[in-house]
């Protein structure tokens, strides 16, 4: 968002809001849209005195109240953002479970075969997570081998399962199509078919709404999605929603 429309977004929800009167409170409602527009999902809050001046606020709620804005704690949120913020933990904490069955020792011996036997290996450690796991998330920066942690990850699991539906995706075109570049199934058993987020999602010509979500969930036994760190929270949840 430029600077212009993002001056008129904020004139814009403040007119909403009836213009709060205290400049204090006007101030940092500003700070919290400019906050959101950079991405953050709220705007940290270190003066007790401003929290309490927020707290008498019409506007200004609890995290079960349906007000425009919510105060957690010493933060301070677009309602929206509280409760994509809230549900994508609650997501992400359920799918952060192990897996339902699991061979160890075919586990470890396709480890060993793939890694080697030496203790102390971080992609093998990557690997092992992500194979006993429902949820995985692999760091690390470039150079540390994410890539090639992933293509071993996908050969032992084609061979466990070859007729596992896999999708893989990106958060932009650029992004998808470095890793269409990267990535090739191992062994040739499947085709790799990466797409960006929007188009996974299957996003409507009105740009705003998707064909898959918890109605209609995206058909998959496992998502791999690449640059992860680049999802804004409205997308990590539209994403997390459509999971089967």
């Amino acid at each position: 968002m430029n600077e212009a429309a993002g001056q008129w977004f904020e004139e814009h929800f403040l007119n909403l809001l009836g213009q709060p009167t205290v400049p204090e409170v006007r101030r940092t409602i500003r700070q919290l849209i400019r906050a959101t527009i950079n991405r953050h999902s709220c705007l940290p809050l270190n003066d007790p005195a401003l929290i309490e001046l927020l707290k008498q606020q019409p506007t200004i709620g609890e995290p079960d109240d349906a007000t425009p804005l919510i105060l957690s704690g010493d933060k301070l949120y677009l309602s929206r953002f509280f409760h994509c913020e809230r549900e994508v933990a609650a997501m992400i904490t359920s799918r952060n479970r192990p897996v339902s069955a699991i061979d160890p020792d075919s586990i470890s011996n396709r480890l060993n075969r793939e890694f080697g036997s030496e203790t102390g290996n971080r992609q093998k450690l990557a690997a092992l997570l992500a194979l006993t796991r429902c949820l995985t998330i692999i760091t690390g920066g470039p150079g540390t081998g994410k890539t090639s942690t992933v293509l071993k990850i996908l050969k032992v699991l084609l061979e466990q399962e070859p007729s596992m539906e896999i999708k893989l995706a990106a958060p932009t075109g650029k992004a998808a199509m470095l890793l269409s570049q990267s990535i090739d199934s191992p062994s040739g058993q499947a085709k790799a078919d990466v797409r960006t987020l929007h188009r996974l999602l299957g996003m409507h010509r009105d740009g705003r709404s998707y064909r898959h979500g918890p109605d209609n969930p995206i058909s998959a036994d496992l998502l791999i999605v690449d640059e992860a760190s680049m999802i804004d929270l409205p997308m990590m949840h539209r994403l997390l929603s459509a999971l089967p």
